[in-house]
C-alpha cells in the first residue's frame, strides 16, 4: 500500500510504502487505555466528587459567616465569592473571591484564606523546570530521532539520532 505525504512547505511529495495501516476510532467509548483520576476510568460526565477530588462549595462571606460550627470537609473547596473588594478610581467596587481549603478537622471560620503568598509558593513551584522533568528526561527527549530530506536525494527522507536539518542546512547534534 503506498501513502504520499505532502511537504506542503516544499510542495513535493513522498511515496511510503506500509505493510499495514492502522485505523482508528471517533468513538471515545470504543478506546483502550483511556486516562484516569485516582484509578477511575474518564469517561462519560464525571464530577470532581465522582473522581473522589473535594467537593466545591459557593457562597457570600455572610452565609458562610451564618453557620461558625461549621468542620471543613478534607479537600472541599469553599469559595467566598465576595471576601475582598477592589475599588476604582471611579468608587464603583469589584468582588475578590477568596478560598479556603478544607482540612477535614478545622472549623470552616477558623481555616486561612489562600492568599498571595500561597499563589507566590504554587506558581514559583509551577515555573520550576528543574523539579518537574529530570535532567537524564530532558536528555532522552531531545536524543529523538530527526527527520529530513537529503539535499543531495530530494526522494530520500532520512531518519536520524545524530543530525537534523535547520534553514536547509544538515547539522549535527553533537
Amino acid at each position: 500500500m503506498n501513502i504520499n505525504v505532502l511537504f506542503e512547505e516544499r510542495e513535493e511529495i513522498l511515496d511510503l510504502e506500509f505493510g499495514q495501516v492502522l485505523t482508528g476510532t471517533s468513538d471515545y467509548r470504543n478506546l483502550t487505555n483511556k486516562p484516569t483520576i485516582n484509578s477511575i476510568v474518564l469517561e462519560g460526565a464525571l464530577s470532581a466528587e465522582d473522581l473522589g477530588l473535594g467537593r466545591v462549595y459557593y457562597d457570600t462571606t455572610a452565609n458562610w459567616n451564618l453557620n461558625p460550627g461549621l468542620i471543613s470537609e478534607k479537600g472541599a473547596v469553599y469559595i467566598y465569592s465576595d471576601h475582598e473588594f477592589v475599588e476604582d478610581e471611579g468608587g464603583n467596587r469589584t468582588p475578590v473571591a477568596g478560598l479556603r481549603i478544607g482540612d477535614g478537622n478545622s472549623y470552616l471560620i477558623d481555616l486561612p484564606f489562600v492568599n498571595s503568598a500561597t499563589v507566590a509558593i504554587i506558581v514559583h513551584h509551577v515555573a520550576n523546570q528543574t523539579i518537574h522533568v529530570s535532567r537524564a528526561e530532558k536528555e532522552f527527549w531531545d536524543n529523538k530521532v530527526s527527520a529530513y530530506q537529503d539535499p543531495q536525494d530530494p526522494e530520500a527522507l532520512v531518519l536520524s539520532k545524530t543530525h537534523y536539518e535547520l534553514n536547509g542546512e544538515i547539522r549535527s547534534k553533537e
